[in-house]
């Protein structure tokens, strides 16, 4: 093999996407909705509105607090979900970025290795 096709990866990227699936924004969406509806989001929430309704602060400002942090969160989700590092780093391959390409490729293969 030559030096550049030494390099290449061996097999397709398949992390974080099925054979043949697309991220779409409605799928991000519905999974942002998801993460916004469990506990684990809202018990942080409610310990840090009861400590700040009990130092005195008034429960106006404690619902704002909570509203803005369920919106960042809920925009943090989506983004998150709507990712693709397969796609990524097709998009690097197509620009002729093969470097950080093989990089990034390198790297999703390492995670995918750690997850079996």
């Amino acid at each position: 093999p030559s030096a550049g096709e030494r390099w290449l990866p061996k097999k397709p990227l398949t992390v974080g996407v099925t054979s043949g699936s697309k991220r779409t924004f409605l799928g991000a969406l519905s999974g942002a909705l998801r993460d916004l509806a469990r506990p684990t989001f809202w018990l942080p929430v409610l310990i840090v509105a009861a400590i700040l309704t009990g130092a005195g602060r008034p429960w106006e400002g404690t619902m704002w607090m909570a509203l803005r942090a369920a919106t960042i969160a809920f925009a943090l989700f989506v983004a998150v979900r709507w990712l693709d590092p397969v796609g990524f780093a097709d998009w690097l391959r197509q620009r002729g970025h093969w470097g950080p390409a093989v990089a990034f490729g390198r790297a999703l293969d390492g995670l995918q290795r750690t997850r079996r």
